[in-house]
């Protein structure tokens, strides 16, 4: 028997490790889906490049969160107008429209009907209004989704859309698509409401790990990229890997390699001083507006 459960937090980091507890730590074949909403955060799959994905200036200067979680899948945004779900249990005999078919009859008893498409994505009148990402251990699994009831889809929009232009990487990149808020088809319908039709008892208290306030998890998981870009005319090219500087040239009359900087990480503060002795008439604001600190 599914036990459902909501978590009165708002904070992403301990819902990643709320989720990793009850994947690790309980017996094979318990099942638990909780029910919860993030303060607004960026939320990347395991195997994403922040680079890529998010407009890390625009994110820091609203004062989002940033967060990698240990699932796949493409980048989300979360804020108070989206509910999130997990479904945590045994990976026999697993199918990945389980739990969906459990939030699509719930939302059908509110006169919300939504379809499950190919990418097990939630859809509604043809727009997305929920994705989903999968981990598993050995015999357990982890499904978690979102739902978007009454985003900010202009944030959304503007934090998921990177100035960048990355062409060389072996990160996955997100699929975009057009998306919904359901409370246009229905305004009374909010995180309570879905608390009392799943009939979900609060979480007990959880002691869960930190790991994912780490930047080494946060930045240092970003798989190999290499970024070529310009300032002031002067064309450069960044290797990277697991969020560290391989190598940094740039090209002016001839290329120039500069080794002082290799290693150091790419989001550290002294990678802005690095960066800015490569070339004189370039200022730290430059860098800084550049890479999104």
């Amino acid at each position: 028997m599914i036990k459902f459960y909501y978590s009165h937090s708002q904070d992403p980091y301990f819902h990643l490790g709320l989720e990793d507890h009850y994947l690790r730590n309980y017996s094979v074949d318990d099942e638990i889906f909780i029910l919860y909403q993030n303060t607004p955060s960026i939320v990347m799959g395991r195997f994403q490049n922040p680079w890529i994905e998010v407009d890390l200036n625009w994110v820091h200067h609203h004062h989002l969160n940033l967060v990698r979680r240990m699932s796949g899948g493409g980048t989300v945004y979360h804020d108070l107008g989206n509910v999130n779900f997990a479904y945590i249990g045994p990976l026999k005999e697993f199918k990945k429209e389980k739990a969906l078919r459990i939030l699509q009859e719930k939302l059908a008893s509110l006169e919300i009907n939504v379809e499950i498409n190919a990418r097990f994505d939630l859809t509604c009148r043809g727009k997305k209004v929920s994705g989903s990402a999968y981990k598993q251990t050995k015999d357990r699994v982890l499904h978690h989704f979102t739902l978007l009831i009454s985003a900010n889809l202009d944030h959304l929009e503007k934090s998921l859309h990177s100035p960048h232009k990355i062409k060389v990487t072996k990160a996955i990149p997100s699929v975009r698509s057009s998306v919904l808020n359901l409370s246009e088809l229905n305004p009374k319908l909010d995180f309570k409401k879905l608390i009392d039709i799943f009939k979900a008892k609060e979480i007990p208290p959880t002691l869960v790990s930190d790991l994912w306030k780490n930047e080494d998890w946060l930045w240092g998981e970003t798989p190999y990229f290499q970024w070529e870009f310009k300032l002031h005319d002067v064309n450069f090219i960044l290797e990277s890997r697991k969020g560290k500087i391989e190598k940094c040239s740039h090209i002016k009359e001839h290329l120039m390699e500069n080794e002082a900087i290799k290693g150091e990480w790419l989001k550290a503060e002294i990678m802005y001083k690095s960066f800015h002795h490569l070339y004189p008439t370039i200022t730290l604001k430059d860098w800084d507006d550049l890479l999104g600190h």
